[in-house]
């Protein structure tokens, strides 16, 4: 397809594509025939090199990553979710994948999900693998790459799963607060360099912020290409009483106030989870949230562990995705946002009480 097809097939699927993406497409015959021929992906409103990044030579993954490295990030995955799970009392007969034989009957293991095929999973750690089978209910959202516990009835030499134990945060967790009052709002995918940009939200939204006070701005991903504009709204901020803290996050980075710790990440990973698990943003994120990672899969691309929750932020917020949500889990508010294009609803976070507000910039 050359740049006009290709342009003229996102505007029929309602979304847009910037210039280095439309390139990258139009000279990738394999990425053309894994997202145009796609009938079930979900699209976001602007196609851009980090949406096309994760599907970028996804077979043979794990060749493609140095052993090296695949094996320093998979060790310390599983050195720091077996000492979360070694405890848990829901594995019981905890053991070695090299100990598994027919004179146990019922037992528990640590590993890491090698392989996710249908019923069947393969899982590894430091003395060997092996195979387990497992339901279809059980077993929907396995992920590979990820670090799990399973506990095991063993049947003519035959491992079936009767239950996995995820390394998730503790129930009783207070949330952080702040001693003085304080709120924030994270604003992304404004997409001031697209046609589709609304200078009516905008304009909106710098209009709330005058009115604003003891307000942390944090705007991040999708913002612009274009310094010019960029620079527009750096002064509209600034002729406003509140505090801009960050500008153009890529992929990740934690930032703190007072006491909570805040993620701020570029969303680009999620859709492939949303698809597999046919969920929402904020269903999709809890379920990677007890997983102690929000992007376990490595690719050749991303082969880090800049996503693994080693420690719990308080406030997790996602740019990317074009649909508004949030949600509270165990202490943590998880939140999306919508666009400047459409949908512009965004969320106010009162950082003293921890309440969540929503903000609509199409409402004047």
């Amino acid at each position: 397809m050359n740049k006009t097809e290709i342009l003229n097939y996102f505007l029929r699927k309602g979304a847009q594509i910037n210039k280095e993406a439309l390139e990258e497409l139009e000279n990738n015959q394999y990425l053309q025939e894994v997202i145009l021929k796609s009938t079930e992906m979900r699209l976001p409103p602007v196609i851009t090199d980090d949406f096309l990044k994760q599907y970028k030579n996804t077979s043979s993954v794990k060749e493609k990553i140095p052993v090296k490295n695949l094996s320093q990030i998979l060790d310390y995955r599983y050195n720091f979710i077996k000492n979360i799970l070694i405890n848990n009392p829901q594995l019981t007969n905890l053991i070695s994948i090299n100990r598994i034989g027919d004179k146990i009957k019922q037992f528990s293991v640590i590993g890491v999900v090698t392989e996710h095929n249908n019923k069947k999973l393969v899982i590894e750690d430091t003395t060997g693998e092996s195979l387990f089978e497992i339901s279809e209910e059980l077993g929907k959202y396995i992920i590979e790459d990820e670090v799990i516990g399973l506990a095991c009835e063993r049947q003519q030499q035959t491992n079936n799963v009767t239950n996995i134990v995820y390394p998730d945060i503790p129930l009783k967790r207070d949330a952080s607060k702040t001693k003085t009052p304080k709120s924030c709002i994270f604003i992304s995918d404004m997409h001031m360099d697209s046609p589709a940009f609304n200078e009516k939200y905008y304009k909106n939204f710098i209009s709330w912020l005058k009115e604003q006070k003891d307000l942390d701005v944090f705007i991040f991903g999708e913002v612009s290409t274009k310094i010019e504009q960029i620079e527009r709204l750096r002064n509209d901020i600034s002729q406003t009483s509140v505090t801009l803290e960050k500008l153009n996050v890529n992929d990740s980075v934690r930032v703190k106030t007072e006491n909570i710790e805040i993620m701020l990440s570029r969303g680009w990973f999620l859709d492939q989870y949303m698809k597999l698990w046919k969920s929402a943003p904020d269903l999709t994120l809890v379920n990677l949230f007890r997983k102690r990672n929000l992007n376990p899969k490595l690719t050749p691309q991303y082969y880090n562990n800049t996503f693994f929750l080693d420690t719990i932020p308080d406030i997790i917020s996602l740019s990317d995705i074009g649909q508004p949500a949030i949600t509270n889990y165990k202490g943590t508010t998880i939140l999306t946002n919508g666009s400047f294009l459409k949908e512009p609803i965004y969320w106010v976070i009162n950082l003293q009480t921890r309440e969540t507000f929503k903000i609509d910039f199409s409402i004047t």
